[in-house]
């Protein structure tokens, strides 16, 4: 019963960052700020994904097989690769889509933008074919 209502707030904690991350990723329009907020997407879904436990018992038997392993090293300074063996899973259908969805219409406006950049450069006289085969444009 604790443990259901542990997973729920999780639950809740996750639904409510990755809601207010996507709303500002979307709505964004500085590069810098758009990478940081899926930077942090990426970041919420690794370590809510990963399951702590299993990771604490591998570093404490890996401890009490090797003395010379430092135990309170954190977790954190070194996330942990999410394998099925160590994770969790943790987000919704909703999450996953709602994700998916954010990615295509980010990918759709940097399409258009580049496109339009092409467009201006040909029109202004400021990028040849190369420039544009090269994907500098």
């Amino acid at each position: 019963s604790a443990n259901v209502s542990i997973s729920n707030n999780i639950s809740k904690v996750i639904d409510f960052t990755l809601d207010k991350l996507l709303v500002a990723i979307q709505t964004e329009t500085l590069m810098e700020i758009i990478m940081t907020g899926l930077l942090s997407i990426k970041h919420l879904i690794l370590y809510a994904c990963t399951n702590w436990n299993d990771l604490i018992k591998q570093r404490q038997l890996a401890y009490h097989n090797d003395r010379n392993i430092d135990i309170n090293k954190s977790l954190m300074d070194d996330p942990p690769m999410l394998l099925p063996k160590n994770s969790i899973p943790i987000l919704t259908i909703q999450n996953m889509t709602q994700i998916s969805s954010c990615l295509k219409i980010l990918l759709r406006d940097s399409i258009q933008k580049r496109s339009l950049l092409r467009a201006e450069a040909q029109i202004s006289g400021g990028a040849d074919e190369d420039d544009i085969a090269d994907g500098q444009i």
